[in-house]
């Protein structure tokens, strides 16, 4: 079930001796990751190079908080073998990689490709920036213009879109519009909240890496949006929440608001692919273009607890009145 990622486990005693990257996992969890991780490499003819959360091999880094999210949910007997999947899967990549090396500079060719993809900022604080095709739509997001080839998604270069010679704007409009018919998404409708006060939360996931990149164009289910808007998460790049803001859900569900913002913040630290940690207000209004206003998380121990800007708090007041 969809849900299943949004149970809360207890932290090992060991964890704070564990680098930021691998929060989530216990020291010695990290350590069999990182030989995994070696070993494969070295089976290749590689002499890879260990950092903190990647494994260097020449001027190329691989990181390892996927594989470490991936494995992490799984028994210590199938680590090996989640391992081996995903490096094989970085394998096949690199063929994809090199065939976009060779014919990206054709627009032609790469037009069809092209995709827009949400990624947690530090994507581009760690130094991708300066070469890569990106800019803000969400608040404490990049929105990255990527190809999106078989077995990759390869970023688009500021020295690609010269190649091309067009402009920013229409190619990040076209990846886009791209992006929203050819990789669609799967809603499901779940029971969230106490028992005896539950409300429902929309759930959109897909296998492909783009669904977060739908929440530009959340107007497209007016279902999932009540007169107040809605509060909206984007854990990881598979997954959307979506929880309706409708007078009619009344107390229940202010009280389901602030479940959401933990379980947010747990599906974000603990999956592949992690997007954003926060919840996202998309107010009532205009529906002509996003209006996403980013709501302060605060973690008093092990607990979230969202601290809503002054609009969305009245919000919340008019839904308790009923």
């Amino acid at each position: 079930m969809v849900f299943g990622w949004f149970r809360r486990k207890k932290k090992d005693a060991a964890a704070a001796a564990v680098p930021h990257w691998a929060t989530f996992l216990t020291l010695e969890q990290q350590q069999r990751v990182e030989a995994l991780a070696l070993e494969w490499f070295r089976r290749r003819g590689d002499t890879p190079q260990l950092g903190e959360g990647f494994v260097k091999v020449g001027e190329l880094q691989y990181g390892l908080e996927n594989v470490a999210q991936r494995c992490r949910p799984l028994p210590p007997d199938e680590w090996r073998l989640c391992g081996e999947e995903h490096f094989g899967a970085i394998a096949a990549a690199e063929s994809d990689q090199h065939e976009w090396e060779q014919q990206g500079d054709d627009f032609g060719w790469a037009a069809p490709r092209l995709r827009l993809r949400l990624y947690h900022p530090d994507y581009v604080a760690e130094g991708r920036g300066d070469f890569m095709l990106h800019r803000v739509d969400v608040p404490h997001t990049c929105s990255a213009l990527v190809a999106d080839l078989p077995t990759a998604v390869v970023s688009v270069t500021i020295e690609r879109l010269g190649a091309w010679r067009r402009d920013r704007g229409e190619v990040f409009a076209q990846a886009l519009l791209q992006t929203l018919q050819e990789c669609p998404v799967e809603w499901e409708r779940v029971p969230f909240g106490k028992a005896g006060q539950q409300v429902v939360l929309h759930v959109a996931s897909a296998e492909h890496f783009f669904v977060c990149s739908h929440v530009l164009a959340l107007d497209r289910w007016p279902d999932v949006l009540g007169e107040h808007g809605a509060l909206v998460g984007l854990p990881d790049r598979q997954t959307m929440v979506v929880l309706p803001l409708a007078t009619a859900g009344g107390k229940a569900l202010v009280a389901a608001v602030g479940q959401l913002a933990n379980l947010v913040a747990e599906r974000h630290h603990g999956s592949p692919g992690s997007v954003s940690p926060h919840l996202y207000w998309w107010q009532p209004g205009s529906r002509s273009a996003p209006q996403l206003a980013l709501q302060e998380l605060r973690s008093p121990g092990a607990k979230v607890v969202l601290v809503p800007v002054p609009e969305l708090a009245a919000a919340l007041d008019r839904i308790a009145a009923g």
